[in-house]
């Protein structure tokens, strides 16, 4: 039995089928040196409801300068809160968030 394609990879797939992606090659093989504007190491965010909510569990991301990033996942998957820690509204449980290479857990309001 297959599964039906993801929003993510029918998107994918038309922007392949249209030439949208021609000449892009994924972040890992790009030899890019902007500097990055936000980074996010081993980032876990946990809720503490009972029973407790893990809505982030090791989350690595770095976006340089300039970059355009989507973020794609079903409801309940964790977007709204990586965008809160991004964007500083609220502090990781565990791991690493900086904004042009400052720790934000050292920012004050």
């Amino acid at each position: 039995m297959s599964s039906s394609p993801t929003i993510a990879e029918r998107s994918l797939e038309e922007s392949r089928r249209t030439g949208a992606l021609d000449g892009a090659r994924p972040a890992q093989h790009r030899e890019d040196q902007r500097p990055a504007v936000i980074e996010l190491h081993r980032v876990t965010k946990t809720y503490n409801e009972e029973p407790p909510v893990a809505a982030l569990r090791g989350v690595d991301l770095t976006v340089r300068r300039g970059e355009l990033i989507a973020i794609l996942g079903p409801s309940g998957s964790g977007k709204s809160t990586l965008l809160h820690l991004m964007g500083t509204l609220d502090l990781p449980t565990t791991g690493t968030v900086r904004i042009t290479g400052e720790n934000v857990a050292g920012m004050s309001d």
